[in-house]
């Protein structure tokens, strides 16, 4: 496959290709990589242009005939100094260019083309789209969306969807959009997205906005003065020019003339190929427990790939043929990404009971008089008198001791003054080493999926 999607001008790319993205868009990506950058934020940001380029040329159907949007939603968590801004002034600049370079009276019979909203209120997002009915919400700062997630979710998924949406309100009259599209690309740092995660749902089990988005989480940042190189050679820079203008230009007569965006289909390979993706996601699902915590999020698997599939086959092969096996398979492969990224996004360690803590610091407590003296029998009114040293009440220490006992760490015993306790201090190795208290919940594998 890579052999296949990574020729570029008949010669094979480079490997800093990080998601073996086909053609042009590997060539971007590959530009993009040489400064050093993230692969996660170039991945990201590169499918994402190329789903606000397309959607308004195209739409894709399920294999029943079913249309949906082209196109697919990212969410990129990355630190400041990782290059994302960089890579998204790189990528935006084409788009600004041919905007800017059209002269005025090619659409002096209507309201000039406005594919970015800035604005991002629920109220602005739903009045542009009646005046311009493709878009994207692009911005490096997402922190600025948190009232539009807040107060305008659920209107956003349907806008998301490409649903019909009846709108009304006292600012905007009544407003009715049928045929619109609009795509978002969220940058955002990791402490902002930590207000903003709940808001979008990312969460176990969520069935939020967050499913409708690629998710990626870039750990790495460049080296040195790296940053100043990030930007595209001449020949792709070109490549890509010509790209923005052919899908713009569709997108602009599409509107104009009132046409009905061209639908993508599967070829016969790739279409029984695809049918059998949400059976495996779901074998995926019930061979391991552990991932039922993203249920939710991998049930839109399909769709996801779907969408992004028929998003670089236009930006690569135009908008008349079918979409081939090849790149479903690159687009699957995306989103397994995307997935073992929001599998780490939702983790949270598993919450300590209270009991388990006052366990661990009573063994701790026995075993430095174990070490100190050698001692490994105490009187058991002894230690409950002594508690309140280490800050223990003698009930919490009564129901503490029970959890040593169960796991051997040590054993009450009836001495000839009355009931003791054995200190096994050999036996509790394997459940408090290194003081880690055992838990039955663990950390998720996150290659599991």
């Amino acid at each position: 496959m890579s052999n296949i999607w990574n020729s570029y001008n008949g010669k094979l790319q480079p490997t800093l290709n990080p998601y073996d993205l086909p053609g042009i868009l590997g060539a971007m990506a590959n530009d993009l990589g040489s400064s050093g950058v993230d692969p996660a934020i170039i991945g990201a940001q590169v499918s994402a242009f190329a789903s606000l380029l397309t959607q308004g040329a195209i739409d894709v159907c399920w294999p029943n005939g079913d249309r949906i949007p082209a196109g697919s939603n990212t969410l990129l968590v990355a630190a400041s100094g990782g290059g994302k801004s960089a890579v998204f002034k790189t990528l935006m600049g084409s788009i600004s260019s041919f905007l800017e370079q059209h002269d005025e009276t090619e659409y002096e019979q209507g309201i000039t083309p406005e594919f970015l909203i800035e604005d991002a209120t629920r109220e602005s997002t739903v009045l542009h789209l009646s005046e311009w009915p493709i878009a994207g919400i692009f911005t490096d700062e997402a922190g600025m969306l948190k009232r539009l997630i807040k107060g305008g979710t659920a209107t956003l998924a349907k806008l998301l969807d490409g649903s019909p949406l009846n709108h009304s309100r006292v600012s905007t009259g009544r407003i009715s959009l049928r045929g619109h599209r609009l795509c978002m690309l969220l940058l955002e740092q990791p402490q902002v997205f930590q207000e903003t995660k709940a808001l979008l749902g990312a969460s176990a089990g969520s069935v939020g906005l967050i499913n409708r988005f690629h998710v990626f989480m870039a750990d790495s940042l460049p080296v040195g003065s790296s940053l100043h190189k990030i930007g595209l050679s001449a020949q792709t820079e070109n490549l890509y020019s010509t790209r923005v203008k052919d899908l713009l230009s569709i997108t602009i007569k599409n509107v104009r003339e009132g046409r009905k965006r061209h639908a993508l289909r599967l070829s016969p390979v790739a279409e029984q190929y695809f049918i059998n993706l949400r059976e495996r996601v779901q074998q995926r699902l019930a061979s391991n427990e552990q991932l039922n915590c993203i249920a939710e999020y991998a049930s839109r698997h399909s769709e996801r790939v779907l969408r992004l599939s028929a998003s670089m086959h236009a930006f690569e092969q135009g908008i008349d043929s079918e979409i081939q096996l090849p790149t479903i398979q690159i687009a699957e492969n995306f989103d397994h990404k995307s997935i073992e990224c929001y599998l780490k996004m939702i983790y949270s360690p598993p919450k300590i009971p209270q009991s388990e803590q006052h366990a661990q610091l009573i063994y701790q407590e026995l075993c430095k008089t174990y070490y100190t003296f050698g001692s490994t029998d105490f009187p058991l009114s002894m230690l409950r008198s002594s508690a309140p040293n280490i800050g223990l009440t003698k009930s919490q220490f009564d129901k503490a001791l029970p959890i040593l006992a169960s796991r051997g760490a040590v054993t009450i015993l009836a001495f000839h003054r009355g009931t003791g306790l054995r200190l096994n201090a050999a036996a509790t190795l394997p459940y408090y080493a290194n003081s880690q208290i055992r838990t039955i919940t663990t950390r998720p594998n996150m290659a599991l999926w």
